[in-house]
């Protein structure tokens, strides 16, 4: 039997509990039925049977491929895997926070665990909850593996009869802003827009004046660092088309075109973590 995988998403926001999402015509999550073209559909897959199927708000298992994966366009909160640190989250927020950010810089945020993480943890539970089987979609077919090995998609499902995007619903919930930190989604980045702005604007989750959960106090930095890195690999990928000395590692080809270029002055486009010959 193969074994569960594990879909690291990227998103977050808050729904009182209780509530499930109901997806309309109006929302933008709604999407139409799942291509049939083979270099954007990875298929439908099984939500993982033999263990839990929803790890937190942007990660869920399921059985039958090769890699883990990555959705697009979200990011939510971390969930607790420290006692101690949720032991001084219920206790002294402001205390927690200050350990949280310790040795970080204002314009780069840490990443951490939080009440409103749980609560998009919650969310996607009912969310995948009475689901059997999801569709997995690649959103640029130049794009399809992440830096770390895993597949970068979409997350379809069926409900009420409608094809819903996960990504997109997380976001217009209010469980996670519009996630551009390696680049906008070209097939549905206006309707990650839209369902930012209606979350913004309901002010749900994340977005409250008064959260109902704690959560990160500095989206706005947040949202400025990620702009600025979406408008810089838009630069990068619009040079890229008219530069063949230029070598974006992001796109899944590149490696095997940066080979060829041996001995010779190039460009390379990435962020560099190590050196290895």
């Amino acid at each position: 039997m193969m074994r569960p995988l594990l879909l690291l998403l990227l998103g977050l926001a808050v729904l009182p509990l209780g509530c499930t999402a109901s997806p309309t015509t109006q929302s933008p999550a709604v999407v139409a039925a799942p291509t049939s073209d083979p270099k954007l559909s990875v298929g439908t897959f099984a939500l993982s049977t033999e263990r839990e199927p929803v790890v937190d708000g942007d990660t869920i298992r399921v059985d039958g491929l090769d890699r883990t994966l990555r959705l697009l366009g979200i990011d939510t909160e971390e969930t607790f895997r420290d006692p101690g640190k949720r032991q001084l989250c219920d206790g002294d927020w402001r205390e927690y926070l200050a350990v949280v950010y310790a040795g970080s810089t204002p314009d780069r945020p840490p990443k951490f665990a939080t009440p409103m993480g749980e609560a998009a943890k919650e969310f996607a539970r009912e969310f995948f909850d009475g689901l059997k089987t999801v569709h997995l979609q690649y959103d640029d077919p130049r794009r399809t593996v992440g830096y770390f090995g895993r597949h970068l998609v979409h997350v379809l499902a069926k409900k009420q009869d409608k094809w819903v995007n996960y990504n997109v619903e997380i976001v217009r919930m209010g469980y996670s802003p519009y996630f551009k930190k390696y680049g906008r989604c070209r097939r549905y980045h206006d309707a990650f827009m839209a369902a930012e702005k209606q979350a913004r604007t309901a002010r749900r989750g994340i977005w409250a004046e008064s959260p109902r959960h704690a959560c990160y106090p500095d989206y706005e930095k947040r949202l400025v660092w990620w702009a600025e890195r979406d408008r810089d690999i838009a630069k990068i990928t619009a040079l890229r088309a008219k530069d063949d000395n230029l070598f974006v590692l992001g796109e899944d080809a590149e490696w095997e075109r940066l080979k060829k270029q041996a001995g010779k002055r190039v460009t390379v486009a990435s962020s560099v973590g190590g050196w290895r010959k």
